[in-house]
């Protein structure tokens, strides 16, 4: 999986040069509500039309909130890094610089997506940048069995790969809650929890059209919760092991145990 997803980067950031190379007027994705509920009808391919390229210095900082909260979202919730750490020698050591690697290439693959969809499309980018081939032609009147290929690739393999996982996420959550209400970690959560769990999102996303808006506040949640609170945890579990092992020391050399009977 990780294979398609970096061929669908290259796909989506060629297909981005190639239309600014060949002065061709990139599809109108149309308004993002009305993506979002399946626009009923489409307006015919203009070749002649252009969106408003902004210069790539200029910053709209009313929307940086927005933009942090996506990409938090985004990291927090990658599918590459179980991937990478899956079938790795000597996790110790190499767990570290591996996970920062995997990090970085993403960072690295979301600016040059970023970079090549925004110099194409200008303002009449989406948030979510797969929507932005959902009127996708080619440069074509009516789109043929390329423009066909490749729009079903960037629109539906982020669905499959999201989807692909869905079970795993649905049953984590299910034994989180069940583990928070006090039961063993070794009990397997209830049918009913675990069913609850995989349903409320469905029914959410049955509500909510807006899915960078939902990303957002994903985002938002996500990042004290997978970027901030597990470090500080794990520096307040170093004291306390650094502070137990420093009593242990001293109980056992002023008892007569002696330092090296400690170590």
């Amino acid at each position: 999986m990780t294979f398609v997803r970096v061929v669908l980067i290259l796909v989506i950031v060629s297909d981005c040069v190639r239309m600014q190379m060949l002065g061709e007027a990139p599809p109108r994705p149309g308004r993002s509500d009305a993506v979002s509920l399946g626009e009923a009808v489409k307006k015919r391919y203009d070749p002649d039309r252009f969106p408003e390229v902004p210069a790539l210095w200029h910053l709209n900082f009313e929307r940086l909130p927005q933009h942090v909260a996506v990409a938090s979202a985004a990291l927090a919730v990658h599918m590459m890094l179980p991937e990478a750490v899956r079938e790795l020698a000597g996790k110790r050591t190499q767990m570290l610089p591996t996970v920062s690697g995997a990090l970085i290439f993403c960072m690295v693959s979301y600016c040059f997506v970023a970079i090549a969809v925004v110099t194409t499309f200008g303002t009449w980018t989406r948030p979510i940048c797969t929507l932005n081939w959902v009127n996708y032609t080619a440069g074509e009147p009516e789109p043929g069995i390329f423009a066909f290929l490749v729009r079903s690739m960037i629109l539906l393999v982020p669905i499959f790969d999201i989807t692909s996982a869905y079970p795993i996420f649905a049953r984590v959550l299910a034994s989180s809650i069940h583990g928070s209400l006090g039961k063993s970690s070794d009990l397997e959560p209830p049918f009913l929890l675990c069913g609850f769990c995989a349903v409320l999102p469905l029914v959410g996303a049955a509500i909510v059209f807006d899915v960078a808006e939902t990303l957002g506040w994903a985002g938002v949640l996500l990042m004290p919760l997978i970027f901030m609170v597990p470090q500080l945890m794990m520096l307040k579990g170093e004291e306390y092991a650094s502070n137990a092992w420093v009593q242990t020391l001293f109980i056992q050399v002023f008892t007569g145990g002696g330092i090296a009977n400690v170590l």
